[in-house]
Formats: structure tokens, C-alpha cells, sequence
């Protein structure tokens, strides 16, 4: 893979997604970078009147046969009455094009879905002094989600179906689906050794856990404000990169990672729980799994800063390393749990 300075990346790839656009019988007349993290995603305005979102894809992420995987699980979740984007297919029928971004070593697949018009979750908390508004919209996050869920265990993936699984292995193994968190150079020696042993007692965790379609089936996998887009009374999901196989409690966990330190975080964990159980039911072996499933994101957040070095996430990743190697040890010390519940 070709490495590029993010700016540049950028332009490579809108020059390079333009031209792809002919494989779809598409003529730009305006393409505006609007996203850049997985993948970078345009704005795509066409000569006819059309709007569009335009993505390029992050090589080696995700195989074709992946890639086309998360349109037959959108379009299911679409069927369900779940807002979701919905996938342009090119006149043969598949949803990608791959185009050289600089040389024929970096490869990128090209896709586009329906524009959908609004603004994330997290803006609009952002611009609220009101505290309840953030309770809301995190009912409905989890009214979301236990329809997502509602829809994943109940459904039968068709033949050829691809995605990766969140497990044990996709956690904890030796190639980690967002990489090896406990090999950053940023760590010191006691914390790769602290995290080398949590990884194993968190591999060893996984490992006892059942896997019934009650509990683990496709997760959207980054569900949180970022990821909705609301437009007056709709809440639409976004950015599918990450749906794979896994645990109901990861996604929940997901949706609070980034409000643990928010002076009112029981009440914002309440209400989640509140609106998963509106929909679906979450048991308290599920609700207790919660604090391991805010660990593993932490230390899956690590990895992928580590894989992702194009951005500069070196304040984000200080403050992460500090929550995880505290976590860590609560857990290896059997406390974790125990000083979650006493912290709300």
C-alpha cells in the first residue's frame, strides 16, 4: 500500500473516484470531500441534478465480496423499516468499481449510496445547553439498536455472505481485526505487558461466551452520534464499515464509549438500556458484560490508531492508553464490574 500525507490522499482519491464514476454513466459536476477517516467520502453533485455520496474505500480493509455483503445486510435492515443508506448498483448489477489512486499498488474500491440529507447526532448535542436532549437521543439510540438487533437474529444470511467476526479472535487473536493494540511503540514496558495479560484473560473471557443468534449476530459495530443522522423526526444510520458478526452488549458499549467521563453517564446509560428494552430484551448477564465490552473497544481503539497513522491522534490516543491501562488492571484484578457499578 502506497502511503500519502492525508491531504494529498485526498485529492488522489477524488481524482481517482471521478473516474470511476463512468462505470455508473455519471457525470460530476461538483465532488466536495465531506469525510475522512475509514474511507474518505465526497459529496457528489451530477450534471443531471442528482446528489450522491461518493466513498473510497480504504485497501485492504474489506474484500469486494465484503463490500457487497454490507449492501445485502442494508438493504435487509432497509426492508425492516431501519433507515439506513441505500446502495447505488452499477448497471451490471454490482455496487464497486476499483480504481488506481496513484499506482497499481494501491487499488481502492469506489462505491456509491443515496444522499441523505441532516446532521449527526453529535452535533446536535453539541449545540444544546439542554442535559435531556442528550437523554433522548440516547433512548432512541437504543430503541436503534435493539431494532438492528431484532433484525440481525432473526435473519438468515443469504449464500456467499462475508463479514468478519467480532469474537475472540477478532478481538484478542493474533491478527486482531483493528490490529495489535499491545504492540504501540507509545507504550511503555509495563503497560505492553499489562496489556499482553489482559488480552489473554479477555480472550479466555470471550471464549466462554455463548454464541446463540439471541445474543450475537451482525452488529452495526460503531453505532454512535457520529453515526445518526438525524433530519426532523428521522434518525438514519450511517457508515457500515465495521457491521460484522458479534456480541449484542459491544454495541451498546459502542454507543457509550465516548461519554464515560459525561458528569451524568448513568443517567446516559440508563436511558440506552431503557430504549434497547423497549424493543428487545437485555438480561442482566448481558447488562453486566457491558464494562468488559467498554475495555475491548478501548484497546480496539488503540489498534486501529495504531494501523491508521496518516491521522494525527496523539492527544485522543494519550488519554485512551491512560483509561485503558486503568481498566485493564480493574479487570485483571476482578474489579471492573464492581467500580462501574459504584461509578454511577
Amino acid at each position: 500500500m502506497t502511503t500519502f500525507k492525508t491531504k494529498d490522499l485526498a485529492a488522489l482519491a477524488k481524482t481517482a473516484g471521478i473516474k470511476a464514476l463512468a462505470a455508473w454513466n455519471l457525470k460530476p459536476q461538483e465532488v466536495e470531500l465531506i469525510s475522512q477517516g475509514e474511507n474518505l467520502v465526497y459529496q457528489l453533485d451530477t450534471i443531471d441534478g442528482r446528489r450522491f455520496a461518493l466513498r473510497v474505500h480504504r485497501p485492504g480493509y474489506h474484500t469486494v465480496a465484503e463490500l457487497e455483503s454490507e449492501q445485502i445486510w442494508t438493504s435487509a435492515l432497509n426492508d425492516a423499516g431501519i433507515l439506513v443508506p441505500i446502495g447505488q448498483a452499477k448497471p451490471d448489477g454490482t455496487y464497486y468499481e476499483p480504481v488506481a489512486v496513484m499506482d497499481d499498488q494501491d487499488i481502492r474500491q469506489v462505491g456509491l449510496v443515496a444522499w441523505l440529507e441532516g446532521r449527526s447526532l453529535h452535533q446536535i448535542v453539541d449545540d444544546q445547553s439542554e442535559p435531556d436532549v442528550l437523554l433522548d437521543y440516547m433512548y432512541k439510540t437504543g430503541e436503534i439498536a435493539g431494532l438492528i438487533h431484532n433484525q440481525s437474529s432473526d435473519w438468515q444470511p443469504p449464500a456467499g455472505f462475508v463479514r468478519h467476526h467480532l469474537d475472540q479472535d477478532g478481538f484478542m487473536g493474533d491478527s486482531p481485526f483493528w490490529g495489535p493494540f499491545w504492540a504501540l511503540p507509545e507504550l511503555t514496558m509495563d503497560q505492553k505487558a499489562l496489556f499482553s495479560a489482559t488480552r489473554e484473560a479477555l480472550f479466555n473471557y470471550l471464549s466462554r461466551l455463548d454464541k446463540p443468534p439471541a445474543n450475537y449476530s451482525m452488529l452495526h459495530a460503531d453505532l454512535h452520534g457520529g453515526n445518526l443522522l438525524v433530519s426532523g423526526q428521522k434518525i438514519t444510520v450511517i457508515d457500515f464499515d465495521d457491521a460484522g458478526f458479534g456480541w449484542h452488549p459491544y454495541e451498546l458499549a459502542v454507543a457509550l464509549f465516548h461519554l464515560q467521563a459525561h458528569p451524568n453517564f448513568t443517567r446516559i446509560h440508563q436511558h440506552l438500556c431503557q430504549g434497547y428494552r423497549s424493543v428487545r430484551r437485555f438480561d442482566q448477564n448481558q447488562l453486566d458484560q457491558i464494562p468488559v465490552f467498554l475495555l475491548i473497544r478501548a484497546l480496539a481503539a488503540i489498534g486501529w490508531c495504531h494501523h491508521r497513522r496518516e491521522f494525527d491522534r496523539s492527544e485522543y490516543l494519550t488519554s485512551l492508553i491512560e483509561r485503558a491501562t486503568h481498566q485493564c488492571q480493574l479487570f485483571l484484578d476482578g474489579n471492573l464490574l464492581k467500580m462501574f457499578n459504584k461509578s454511577q
